[in-house]
């Protein structure tokens, strides 16, 4: 069976009526056609939507992460690609604790989300011991659907930092994107600070200053004196940031995967 080509962009402006194609990305104009399944008034609603500056997962419903599609709505913060740089990072950390202690590491995702990049690792590690913590309740729901999705199980906790966590044992690599940076901070033009804005209170741009969030889980795992491994994205934050950060560590070293690019490794217990 031959399918038929896709629509030219020509076309696909007549599908539009009355709303002008021009200033929008000819990907994502296709993403919408493709998501609304070929029905014209719905691509249309969506195309309103993405003019009115609705970030286009948050329309389709949909986010492609480490090839996975996940399921993304209003209640949890939409994964950046450049994520997938501290997944990198995480996998590689597991590797070097596993040889140098002869075991598996336990690990938890501060702030799972959708839980893209929790669910990520263990299709990738299905064995991995892994432990999702928000403070959000929504996203712990909307991270619980994902799993299920996927059939992966991961135990999710709802907890401010780490105060709700029910082991014994504190995990051994801790990982992740807590909010950063303020309107100006951002990986480039195309997700502008309204893009972030859109998204959950908080889960972008934290309140306290640019790094007020990693500056609080440095303390609070440092008060429970765990000698957890901590790798946590810190984007695009400015060198000041990352050295005040730096000061509430024991060891510390700031990763580069790309050249804007910045996490923290550290320990502080």
């Amino acid at each position: 069976m031959i399918s038929s080509p896709p629509p030219s962009l020509s076309d696909l402006q007549s599908l539009a009526g009355a709303i002008d194609l021009g200033t929008l990305s000819e990907t994502d104009v296709r993403s919408l056609y493709a998501a609304s399944q070929d029905d014209i008034a719905v691509f249309q609603r969506y195309l309103k939507r993405l003019t009115w500056g609705d970030p286009l997962p948050y329309i389709t419903q949909q986010l492609t992460f480490r090839g996975h599609t996940f399921k993304i709505d209003r209640r949890a913060y939409i994964t950046d690609p450049e994520l997938t740089y501290l997944v990198d990072t995480v996998l590689q950390a597991i590797d070097t604790f596993t040889q140098q202690q002869g075991r598996s590491p336990r690990v938890a995702e501060f702030g799972i989300g959708c839980g893209s990049l929790s669910i990520s690792l263990k299709l990738e590690r299905p064995d991995l011991d892994l432990v999702g913590i928000d403070i959000d309740r929504g996203a712990i729901a909307l991270a619980q659907e994902n799993l299920q999705h996927f059939g992966v199980n991961i135990p999710l906790i709802e907890s401010d930092f780490f105060t709700s966590w029910p082991y014994t044992n504190p995990p051994d690599i801790i990982y992740g994107d807590p909010p950063w940076g303020e309107s100006t901070d951002l990986y480039d033009e195309e997700r502008s600070a309204a893009y972030y804005h859109a998204m959950p209170c908080m889960s972008a741009y934290p309140v306290g200053g640019k790094a007020a969030v990693h500056m609080g889980l440095l303390q609070h795992i440092a008060q429970r004196r765990w000698p957890s491994l901590l790798l946590l994205n810190c984007g695009v934050l400015p060198q000041l940031s990352l050295r005040e950060l730096q000061a509430l560590t024991q060891t510390s070293t700031i990763l580069h995967p790309t050249h804007h690019l910045s996490i923290l490794r550290c320990t502080v217990g």
